[in-house]
């Protein structure tokens, strides 16, 4: 029976996964190996963390088998036969199955110093340092999955919001990914906001560049400082915000959000973002009403003073909703 691993898509079940692993190991060391092999095994291993944990298991046994014959042959053994190989494979994975019966330990052994999954609740803030010296803030619901070592310095946003302060190394760039799109650093401080079916990448130190695939093109943008870059699956466009502006972006990081004559609708839908109770605006004709001030993101009593005292609108509480009316 033939063997494509090509042709493998979403994984159904774990021993799936270990069968195209298994198939990959044979390909990648037995087989002619091209360069359109590597850009599909580089799509079957970004597929799911399970890709990599049974790809690189299996890879493992193999080195440590590898070493522990090679410290049983005489100084001038003989190449082994292509055969004999086959036979080595057949062993590796056999090796393989018996690990994959570690399950959780195998992950913490293979994988622990490669990539991390940080995740904050509701209103919540984290701030990471990592080895190499980048810092990394994420917002309130957001989600990163990170890869840095020796080789990879690699991150992705897969929901929520992050400011990235980054060491730039020109031989190990920084490079981010988020609903499709890359942020490579060029020595930089920004922050992206993922959601809705699209990015926005602002830029307030340093450079950065923005690469994404709008319909069949692609397409690569050099950001400057001041530069807000917004991408979606069919649109790319950067507009531009003074220091300030940015800055108060930016303040979640001191837990304040900054409102300067900002739509109602907006100020709302931004401040339910960190809070179990909600503000309902029942009323449409004052959703475009401005509101001016800097409020605790956790705050919410505190937006509906400014909203009964400053807007002379009414507020009644209902359950875990504040309903805001005339």
């Amino acid at each position: 029976m033939s063997e494509n691993p090509d042709q493998f898509a979403i994984v159904a079940d774990a021993e799936t996964v270990e069968a195209q692993a298994a198939a990959w190991f044979r390909r990648r060391n037995f087989w002619t190996w091209r360069e359109e092999d590597q850009a599909d095994f580089d799509l079957w291993l970004a597929a799911s963390p399970s890709h990599e944990i049974a790809y690189w298991r299996l890879e493992g046994a193999w080195s440590r088998s590898e070493r522990l014959s090679a410290l049983r042959e005489p100084e001038h053994a003989a190449v082994p036969s292509r055969k004999g190989y086959w036979s080595f494979a057949r062993n590796a994975v056999a090796v393989f199955a018996i690990a994959s019966v570690m399950g959780a330990a195998a992950w913490a052994y293979f994988f622990r110093p490669h990539e991390r999954i940080f995740q904050t609740p509701l209103g919540g803030h984290q701030i990471l340092s990592f080895a190499d010296g980048t810092e990394v803030d994420l917002n309130t619901n957001t989600v990163l999955r990170a890869r840095i070592d020796n080789v990879h310095r690699r991150v992705e946003l897969v929901s929520g919001e992050a400011y990235f302060k980054v060491r730039h190394d020109a031989k190990n760039p920084f490079v981010v990914t988020a609903a499709g799109h890359r942020i490579v650093d060029l020595g930089t401080a920004f922050a992206i906001r993922a959601g809705e079916g699209q990015i926005q990448v602002s830029l307030l130190e340093g450079r950065a560049r923005i690469e994404s695939s709008v319909g069949s093109n692609q397409h690569s943008v050099d950001l400057t400082p001041g530069d807000v870059a917004t991408a979606s699956a069919t649109s790319l466009s950067v507009s531009r915000k003074s220091t300030t502006e940015l800055s108060n972006d930016i303040a979640w990081r001191h837990g304040l959000l900054v409102f300067k004559y900002t739509p109602l609708y907006e100020a709302v839908a931004e401040i339910n973002r960190y809070n179990n109770e909600k503000l309902v605006i029942a009323d449409a004709s004052i959703a475009d009403r401005t509101i001016y001030g800097t409020i605790p993101t956790r705050d919410i009593q505190a937006f509906v003073r400014v909203t009964t005292g400053a807007l002379g609108l009414h507020v009644e509480k209902r359950g875990t909703e504040f309903v805001i009316s005339r």
